[in-house]
C-alpha cells in the first residue's frame, strides 16, 4: 500500500458500506470519528475551508487537555451541521484520503453522521428548505423588502426618529429585472457641526499652567477650590507659579468684552437633520455581456445646515445708522442653524459590458436637478458659496444648488489590441509579439454642463450688517448670453444696485458657468523578459485632447467688473511615460 500523501496521487474513494447494520451503529460511528477528528487536529490544513473545521479546533483547543478526548461526543454533531458536503477538503486540501493508509474520507464520514441523525431525529426544518431546490427556484421572483433601523439622537435628548430603508426587487422576465427603495437617514451629528451643539458650549476657557518646582510641590490638588498656589520655592524667596484659577480665564459674556468683535453661537435644540432617499430602476440584460439600467432617483433633506447671522438687521429698519436695531448689543452673531432645505431628482442611465472579446466598457449619463437653501458638505464644512441675503427667511435663499449639474455623461473602456500571440492577428510570430503584440488601450471620458453662479454687489449697499451676507443685484434685463466667452461670460449690463437699504430681486445661482470636458487615454503592455522578471510599460495622458475647461467667471457687478473668465478647471494636456521592474 502507498504510503505517499493521498494529494500526490489520485484519490480513490471507497463506496458507503450503507446497507450494512454498523453503519447506524452510533459507537461506531463516535470512534470513527474520534480516530479523523485527532488526524485533522494535528494537520489542520482544511481550516480555511468550511467552519466544521474551525469549530472542531475550537473546541479542541478550548478543552481541559486540549486533545480530541477532552471534547464531549455530544459536541461532535456541531462539525455534523456545520458540513455542506462540498467535498472541498476531500479534492484539494487532505494529504490523508485514500491511497494513504490512514484512508481519511471526512465528508463521507459526516455523510454517515448524518444519515443516522435522521434516521434517529428526522431532518431539521433548515435542511428540508433548503435541499426543497425547485421550492427555492419558484420564490426567487417574488419582491423581497428589507428594512434596517437605527436610532437617531437630537443634540438635548433622545429622539425618537429612526434611519429606515426599504427595497424591493422583481424579476418581471427572465432579462428584466425592477427595483425600487425607499430609505430615512440622518447625518452623523456627533461628529459634525451638531456635536457641539449642547449644554455648556457657550462657557469656555482658556489658560495654561506648568510645574515650576522640579516635582517638588504640587500644581494644584484636586480636593482644593483652585485659588490656592501650592508651588513654594524649595530655596525660599517669593512663591513659584499662579493658582489654577488665576490662570485660566473664563470667555466673557458681555458686549464689552468682544471690543467690537463678532460672536459665534451654538444652536441650543438641534432637530435631528434628515434625508428621505427613493429610486425605482429597470435593467434590462442585452444578451451576451451587455447590461442597460434606467432609473429615476430622488432625495428631500430637511434640517439641514443654515449659516447665519442672529444679528443682522430687521430688513425694514435698513438704513444708514442702523447698527442701534440689532437685536442684540454685540455685533454680527454668526453660527449654523438648521434651517436649511436640499431636494433633488435625476434620471439616471447606464449601459455597460462585460470584458469579452479583448472589449469592456462602462457609460452612464445623468438628467438631474438639484434645489437647496445652502449646500452643506461633510465635517460641518459648506460647499462653495453660502451666499444669503435675509437671515430671517432661509426660504428666499432657495435655488439652485452648487452641486445642480444638469447633465452629466461619464465613461470609461478598455480594448485590448487584436495584435499578439494569442489573439486575432500577428499571432504566430514571437519577434512581432514582442513588440507590436498584447497592448491594451484604456480610456475615459467626462463631460458635463456648469455649475450655477451668484452675481453680487462689488459695494454692498444693503446696510444689513450681516457676516457672510451679499447683496444680490437687481435683474432688469436678460443676464443671459447667446454667445459667452471667456471675456464677458454674462449680461452684467442687465444688472443694476438695488436701492441703497434693500435687497436685489435676483435669484441664488440662477446662471451657470462653463461645462467640463475631459478624456483620458492609457497604452500599456506587459513585457516578459524571464520566467519571473516582467517590465510594466504605460503611456498615460490627462485632457489628451486639450481641450480647455474654464472656471466661474468674475462674480461682482460693478464698475470694471464684466463677468471675464481667468481661470481653468481642467488643466492643459499631460503626458507621462511610466515603467514597472517586476521580479
Amino acid at each position: 500500500m502507498s504510503s505517499r500523501e493521498g494529494n500526490l496521487e489520485a484519490p480513490t474513494r471507497h463506496p458507503l458500506d450503507w446497507q450494512n447494520p454498523e453503519f447506524y451503529d452510533e459507537a461506531a460511528l463516535f470512534k470513527e470519528m474520534k480516530r479523523v477528528f485527532e488526524i485533522c487536529h494535528g494537520c489542520r490544513r482544511c481550516i480555511s475551508l468550511c467552519r466544521s473545521f474551525p469549530t472542531l479546533f475550537d473546541l479542541v483547543d478550548n478543552s481541559e487537555s486540549m486533545e480530541v478526548d477532552g471534547v464531549a461526543k455530544a459536541d461532535y454533531w456541531q462539525m455534523v451541521d456545520q458540513c455542506y458536503l462540498c467535498d472541498m477538503c476531500y479534492m484539494t486540501k487532505c494529504p490523508y484520503v485514500p491511497p494513504h493508509p490512514w484512508n481519511l474520507d471526512f465528508p463521507h464520514l459526516m455523510l454517515r453522521a448524518k444519515a443516522l441523525k435522521f434516521r434517529s431525529h428526522g431532518a431539521s426544518l433548515r435542511d428540508r428548505l433548503l435541499s426543497s431546490t425547485d421550492a427555492l427556484g419558484k420564490l426567487a421572483p417574488i419582491p423581497a423588502v428589507v428594512s434596517d433601523s437605527r436610532p437617531a439622537c437630537s443634540a438635548r435628548t433622545i429622539s425618537s426618529v429612526a434611519s429606515r430603508r426599504s427595497s424591493t426587487a422583481a424579476r418581471s422576465r427572465a432579462s428584466t429585472t425592477i427595483r425600487g427603495g425607499f430609505g430615512v437617514s440622518t447625518f452623523p451629528w456627533n461628529v459634525d457641526t451638531y456635536a457641539s451643539n449642547g449644554l455648556g458650549n457657550a462657557f469656555t476657557s482658556s489658560g495654561n499652567e506648568n510645574d515650576s518646582t522640579g516635582n517638588v510641590y504640587p500644581v494644584v490638588i484636586l480636593s482644593a477650590d483652585g485659588n490656592t498656589n501650592y508651588q513654594l520655592n524649595p530655596k525660599g524667596g517669593a512663591a513659584l507659579g499662579s493658582s489654577i484659577n488665576s490662570r485660566y480665564k473664563f470667555a466673557p459674556l458681555e458686549p464689552d468684552g468682544y471690543n467690537g468683535q463678532g460672536v459665534g453661537f451654538v444652536q441650543y435644540d438641534s432637530p435631528v437633520p434628515t434625508l428621505k432617499m427613493w429610486n425605482l430602476t429597470v435593467q434590462r440584460h442585452l444578451g451576451g455581456n451587455m447590461m442597460f439600467e434606467i432609473g429615476y432617483v430622488g432625495s428631500r433633506g430637511t434640517n439641514m445646515p443654515f449659516y447665519t447671522d442672529l444679528n443682522q438687521v430687521p430688513e425694514d429698519k435698513l438704513g444708514p445708522g442702523d447698527a442701534i436695531y440689532r437685536p442684540y448689543p454685540f455685533q454680527s452673531i454668526t453660527g449654523v442653524s438648521t434651517a436649511g432645505a436640499s431636494n433633488y431628482n435625476a434620471l439616471q442611465g447606464m449601459i455597460s459590458r462585460r470584458m469579452s472579446n479583448g472589449l469592456e466598457f462602462n457609460f452612464n449619463y445623468t438628467w438631474s436637478h438639484m434645489q437647496s437653501t445652502q449646500d452643506s458638505s461633510g465635517w460641518g464644512t459648506k460647499q462653495g458659496n453660502t451666499p444669503y441675503q435675509s437671515a430671517y427667511f432661509p426660504l428666499r435663499n432657495y435655488g439652485n444648488s452648487n452641486f445642480d449639474v444638469r447633465q452629466m455623461f461619464k465613461g470609461q473602456a478598455v480594448y485590448e489590441l487584436p495584435f499578439g500571440i494569442g489573439r486575432k492577428y500577428i499571432n504566430n510570430n514571437a519577434v512581432a509579439d514582442r513588440v507590436l503584440g498584447s497592448w491594451t488601450l484604456a480610456g475615459t471620458v467626462v463631460t458635463q454642463t456648469g455649475n450655477p453662479f451668484t452675481p453680487y454687489m462689488a459695494t454692498n449697499n444693503s446696510y444689513a450688517l450681516s457676516s457672510n451676507m451679499q447683496q444680490f443685484p437687481d435683474v432688469v434685463g436678460n443676464p443671459v448670453l447667446s454667445n459667452p466667452d471667456i471675456n464677458g461670460w454674462f449680461n452684467v449690463s442687465a444688472l443694476t444696485a438695488p436701492t441703497a437699504g434693500t435687497f436685489g430681486n435676483m435669484g441664488r445661482n440662477s446662471l451657470f458657468g462653463p461645462g467640463l470636458s475631459q478624456v483620458g487615454l492609457s497604452l500599456l503592455k506587459t513585457f516578459v523578459i524571464h520566467e519571473e522578471i516582467r517590465f510594466d510599460f504605460s503611456v498615460n495622458s490627462t485632457n489628451i485632447l486639450n481641450h480647455p475647461s474654464f472656471a466661474l467667471p468674475d462674480l461682482l457687478v460693478g464698475p470694471g467688473h464684466v463677468g471675464a473668465i481667468r481661470g481653468v478647471t481642467v488643466s492643459g494636456r499631460h503626458i507621462e511615460f511610466i515603467g514597472k521592474l517586476r521580479f
